[in-house]
């Protein structure tokens, strides 16, 4: 099977924090998805995301 690369470039009208922020609290990541989310913001810690779709 041939496969193609694919690049994609987003930018956002918002500071590095900000997007840090959305990403990492699990209030602001629940509002911007839709799905429920539970962030641990220790190194290392546990997450869950997308309503559960994404953990570790």
């Amino acid at each position: 099977m041939k496969t193609k690369t694919l690049k994609e470039v987003v930018e956002f009208d918002s500071s590095p924090h900000e997007v840090y922020e959305a990403l990492m609290d699990s209030e602001k990541h629940s509002r911007f998805t839709g799905g429920k989310a539970k962030i641990s913001r220790e190194v290392g810690g546990k997450f869950s995301a997308y309503d559960g779709y994404a953990e570790g």
